[in-house]
């Protein structure tokens, strides 16, 4: 019912990286195909202590080859803005639930677009649940937006049968180079479709559920 819609449920953070002196979304999503029923919604399964405590789990090291925010082991997962994307099949379009500090057009547009869901595909609400402390830039600044891109949709190019043969093993590089060519296309896509002048730095990794997963920064935004 859902597999031909396009767009993600999932959570996010919006974090302020000193190292770099942006901001960083963080993000964990799924796509509505495999997304979690939840009353007339569609949801990601993961809260945002569970996959923070991951996060923070794999130590300073492991978030920074992934150019995620040092803040993320210094922190609990409520400091930060956040907040959650559930899809509404009832109405058929996404709910963006954010905290209040981050309500302006060109950060929502950033959290949509983070999700893949459409300019007129989704609705924001507040919701108590999502207040923090800290404020990730100070009022009127300007400072550059690194978006941590996920990669779940890309997990099933990854799965290969183990090759046996010189041939099997071509076949499988092969199918590899296809699939990093299919990420590259789509967060160039990305990047485009989010007005962004140049972007930097991609490290790959493991998901929370083990899955391959890749990660691109995107720097020097001039939106």
């Amino acid at each position: 019912m859902t597999a031909h819609l396009k767009g993600f449920v999932g959570i996010y953070w919006a974090i302020r990286d000193s190292a770099r002196g942006g901001i960083v979304l963080v993000t964990d999503r799924t796509p509505l195909a495999r997304a979690e029923p939840y009353g007339d919604c569609l949801t990601h399964s993961i809260g945002h202590y569970e996959y923070w405590e991951y996060l923070r789990r794999n130590g300073k090291e492991w978030l920074a080859h992934r150019g995620l925010p040092l803040a993320i082991k210094a922190d609990e997962y409520e400091e930060w803005p956040r907040g959650r994307i559930v899809y509404d099949a009832a109405d058929h379009r996404f709910v963006i639930y954010l905290d209040r500090k981050l309500q302006s057009t060109e950060i929502v547009g950033r959290i949509a677009a983070a999700f893949d869901i459409p300019p007129d595909a989704y609705i924001c609400a507040f919701d108590s649940h999502y207040q923090s402390t800290n404020v990730i830039r100070d009022r009127g600044a300007v400072a550059p937006w690194w978006i941590a891109v996920p990669t779940d949709q890309y997990r099933e190019a990854f799965h290969f049968a183990a090759a046996t043969t010189r041939a099997e093993a071509q076949a499988n590089l092969q199918s590899v180079n296809a699939a990093v060519y299919g990420m590259t296309s789509h967060l160039l896509a990305e990047a485009l479709a989010a007005s962004v002048t140049s972007s930097q730095g991609v490290g790959t990794g493991t998901d929370s559920e083990g899955a391959p997963s890749l990660a691109c920064f995107i720097i020097d935004d001039k939106v």
